[in-house]
């Protein structure tokens, strides 16, 4: 699989696109930075609007190529805010050049929330709506295959709340009587006796807020991937087929 080189970001608001369309530049805070930022092998930078943009918003429609990333204190981007109490804070700049306008917006059908997703940029290019641009694990690439070409609409890295904490679950899946939260277990990263603890403490606090979990082992993937999908379509049939 080709490695990832593209990053999708969220535009907080009508600002920050700009700082974007304007200067060229977008920043992210070096502490909550994605690896791909980090370990600097992204190339190209597009952008997610949420709600704030209305008629444009849940959609991808621009993009550009890095021209470099460096660190700066966040009064060196926005010295109009040199007295704020984050003004010392350190973040990464990224600069372009000429920003692009996809031929086709990548949509977001669900009008879902996302932070960043790092991808590849063939996966970027070729996306028409959000969850095409996510870029999993092999076991998770090989089910959503499969729930596409079953025609099960699922929800990729979907964020969710718990009681005590906020979750990315692999797939989520929305059924009129309920919301079922599909879980790839890689071994042998799910076996460790405290990864077990983690995913179960995990389960439990989705569950207090209506999540019904399931969770598939590499085996039950990579072996028997027909049955895995059996399982997922009477679970969703149970709870009154999808919405």
């Amino acid at each position: 699989m080709q490695g990832k080189d593209a990053l999708v970001a969220i535009l907080k608001d009508k600002q920050d696109l700009l700082f974007v369309e304007r200067e060229h530049w977008y920043r992210i805070p070096v502490k909550s930075a994605p690896e791909i930022i980090r370990n600097d092998t992204a190339k190209y930078i597009a952008w997610y609007q949420p709600k704030i943009f209305g008629n444009e918003a849940f959609a991808v429609r621009r993009y550009a190529e890095i021209a470099d990333v460096s660190v700066c204190l966040r009064s060196d981007l926005l010295p109009e805010e040199a007295t704020s109490p984050k003004a010392n804070d350190r973040y990464y700049k990224i600069s372009f050049n000429e920003v692009l306008t996809f031929p086709q917006p990548i949509v977001s059908a669900r009008h879902r929330r996302l932070l960043f997703i790092p991808t590849t940029r063939e996966k970027l290019f070729l996306a028409r709506e959000i969850n095409e641009v996510f870029s999993g694990s092999s076991l998770e690439e090989r089910l959503w295959h499969e729930l596409r070409t079953q025609h099960i609409p699922a929800e990729r890295e979907y964020i969710a709340n718990g009681k005590a904490k906020t979750y990315h679950i692999d797939f989520a899946i929305f059924c009129k009587n309920a919301r079922l939260a599909v879980e790839c277990d890689g071994d042998p990263y799910h076996l460790a006796t405290q990864d077990v603890h983690r995913d179960k403490a995990r389960d439990v606090d989705l569950q207090t807020k209506g999540w019904i979990v399931y969770r598939f082992p590499a085996r039950a993937i990579e072996r028997d991937l027909p049955q895995t999908i059996v399982s997922i379509k009477e679970s969703i049939a149970y709870y009154g087929g999808t919405e």
